[in-house]
């Protein structure tokens, strides 16, 4: 198989995943091969547009990172859950609301 047939291969596999299964078999393993520990999913109706947070050391600290995920093509249409306006909505929910740790109640830095 060519390099490029692996690539299309790979990416309509990718695309066939549910946002559940992108974020616990792609993006959980991803984060926490990169350095990061304690990811944990904090997505439902009341999680300020973190759909998960992880730790990860910064010159020496812990810094807590909210992260949010998104698989789904948008739509156009204004009250559509799917649509920008809402996704621009969860998004300054992330940055409003302080990143939380929801076992430790602790904020991140």
């Amino acid at each position: 198989m060519s390099n490029t047939a692996l690539h299309l291969e790979t990416i309509e596999r990718l695309a066939r995943l549910s946002e559940t299964d992108l974020q616990r078999k792609i993006i959980e393993p991803l984060l926490r091969s990169e350095g990061f520990t304690s990811v944990r999913q904090t997505s439902g109706p009341n999680d300020k547009g973190k759909d998960l947070i992880a730790l990860k050391e910064d010159f020496g600290k812990p810094k807590l990172y909210g992260i949010q995920i998104k698989k789904f093509k948008f739509s156009g249409k204004h009250d559509d859950s799917r649509g920008l306006a809402n996704v621009i909505t969860q998004l300054k929910q992330v940055f409003a609301e302080p990143v939380k740790d929801p076992l430790t109640k602790g904020l991140g830095q």
